[in-house]
């Protein structure tokens, strides 16, 4: 894939590590820095980054997320109630210790329901929740997940003209970012 889209401006990069269940550190490592070094000589203008879940372990979280190979921090955020609860600190301090970019590569606000008043409230919340990205040092942040002419209630959204994540001056349209 790297070599296909080497050249591609559309492609910002690749993720090398979503989750990490139960790898040890040195493991995790190794298998980023090869692979990383590979991808970075196959597409050396495009970005990577791990998407580690947040445990609460700072240090471990730190130390892989400061590997050279790694271009920027990829954190998931997960909003499934209103109000959505604040990062943990020790995240948002871990995150401010890396001298990278950080952005929300998954940013999810669940549909409490399929009305109008539902998708207005969801479009609260995210931004909301936008305006706390930014406040927290987010450079950028993707929403998920854009599913076209969904039908059973989730995180996902589209273009429909009832549903302001995606309409002119929505929620994208009036991102920080």
């Amino acid at each position: 894939l790297a070599r296909r889209y080497r050249d591609e401006p559309t492609v910002l990069g690749y993720l090398l590590i979503q989750r990490f269940g139960g790898a040890d550190k040195a493991t995790l490592t190794s298998f980023a820095t090869v692979m990383g070094q590979r991808l970075h000589g196959l597409a050396p203008n495009q970005l990577l980054s791990i998407d580690l879940a947040w445990t609460g372990d700072a240090e471990t979280f730190s130390e892989l997320q400061q590997l050279p190979v790694v271009d920027f921090i990829d954190v998931d955020d997960y909003t499934f109630k209103y109000p959505a609860a604040d990062l943990d600190p020790v995240l948002l301090r871990a995150l401010s210790d890396v001298d990278k970019p950080a952005v929300v590569g998954e940013g999810a606000f669940v549909l409490l329901g399929k009305d109008e008043v539902a998708l207005q409230a969801r479009a609260q919340a995210a931004r909301e929740r936008v305006s706390q990205w930014r406040a927290w040092g987010f450079s950028g942040a993707l929403f998920w997940a854009y599913q076209p002419g969904w039908s059973e209630v989730s995180e996902e959204f589209d273009g429909r003209p009832s549903d302001p994540m995606l309409q002119p001056g929505g929620v994208l349209a009036s991102a920080p970012w």
